[in-house]
């Protein structure tokens, strides 16, 4: 089998950063750049692991965070698959470009369309502060003073 992630993947063993946040990374930036297309199955993490010269632990905990945010589609018994609909970065900036379709700035901020809820809470006056003292065993209350507000 050709290996179509030796020029995708170069794991630094000498660097400071753990092998797994590196693999992680270098996935996450060939997906994100269109090196790697949707539909595009990853080797077995055992496979991937014994290409790498790396624990399955690594390439595991690499996997797991690339799905989690949403680049990788998993099923038991199934290599990782590059998920469908993912947003480009640059694609983000497309929006409300000019009439030949072009892009504007990079600079630019990125207008999101917000549902009618999600506004209101916006206009909300956050953190709620309550007139009263709160009372124990108060359900949805949290002890404010245990939050960490200074971070």
């Amino acid at each position: 089998m050709a290996q179509p992630l030796a020029g995708v993947i170069d794991l630094d063993f000498g660097k400071s950063a753990p092998l797994a946040r590196q693999l992680y990374e270098q996935l996450r930036s060939a997906i994100a750049d269109g090196r790697l297309q949707h539909g595009y199955r990853l080797p077995s993490s055992r496979m991937l692991a014994g290409q790498l010269d790396v624990s399955r632990n690594t390439v595991s905990a690499a996997i797991d965070q690339l799905t989690a945010e949403g680049y990788l589609d998993i099923a038991r018994g199934r290599r990782p698959s590059i998920a469908a609909g993912l947003v480009r970065p640059r694609a983000l900036f497309r929006y409300g470009g000019t009439a030949s379709g072009s892009a504007i700035s990079e600079n630019a901020p990125v207008r999101q369309r917000l549902s009618g809820w999600a506004r209101r809470i916006g206009q909300s006056k956050w953190p709620l502060r309550y007139e009263s003292a709160p009372r124990p065993f108060q359900p949805g209350l949290a002890d404010g003073r245990a939050f960490p507000h200074d971070i």
